[in-house]
């Protein structure tokens, strides 16, 4: 999708101007990662058990989802237009037929600002990866801002990172939240990109915000 593609590209910009932010010369340089064996990633070296950890967003943007029975947002019919004769189409007397182009498109939803800010305790390193505890911090889209209650994550061998917990508002409303992505060892600094949502509910039961961020952990 056209969304999809844009977000891609979108992302590859971002992480370059991660690189630079944290002071890397080229981005000739051989990638450290996990999945590189020329210079291996290792979570449990990288960080120990009992250590603190931040999870910083350098950007990020979410778009909102529609409320219930209000439909897919930015819809808009295109009307009936001239018909076509798409190559190889062919009626039942072998003259190409016209279709309708009675078309309805979805224009990009609305991207809002948003930011990501996380402190936790590494807790332990089962699998050959690392797992931690979430303290504190915040979650801000569009000027909304949710204060993270409890929550956990981890950080595989092979460059997965997945966390999730609960957050409350300025209301007290309890909403769920995840995050899930890739990250790397680049220039001594762990960066990722990482996507996820937030829910209505700890249960995760409605999606009302989904998230993109790069973001850096030290």
């Amino acid at each position: 999708m056209q969304i999809a593609k844009e977000y891609r590209a979108l992302s590859i910009v971002l992480l370059m101007m991660v690189c630079a932010i944290v002071g890397l010369a080229t981005m000739n340089t051989t990638l450290a990662s996990a999945g590189n064996p020329s210079a291996s990633f290792d979570p449990q070296t990288q960080f120990s058990v009992s250590s603190s950890v931040t999870i910083q967003s350098v950007y990020g943007i979410a778009t909102a989802n529609p409320p219930p029975g209000a439909g897919p947002p930015d819809n808009r019919t295109l009307g009936s237009q001239t018909t076509f004769f798409p190559q190889n189409q062919t009626g039942a007397n072998g003259n190409r037929s016209p279709i309708p182009s009675n078309l309805t498109t979805m224009q990009n939803p609305k991207a809002y600002s948003a930011s990501l800010t996380i402190t936790a305790q590494i807790t332990g390193n089962e699998n050959d990866g690392v797992q931690w505890t979430i303290k504190g911090g915040t979650i801000v889209i569009n000027g909304t801002t949710y204060d993270m209650a409890a929550g956990q994550g981890e950080m595989s061998d092979i460059d997965m990172l997945i966390m999730n917990g609960i957050a409350t508002d300025a209301n007290g409303q309890t909403v769920g939240w995840r995050v899930d992505g890739l990250v790397a060892l680049y220039g001594g600094t762990v960066i990722g990109e990482l996507t996820g949502a937030v829910t209505t509910s700890a249960s995760n039961d409605k999606t009302t915000s989904n998230m993109n961020y790069i973001i850096t952990m030290a």
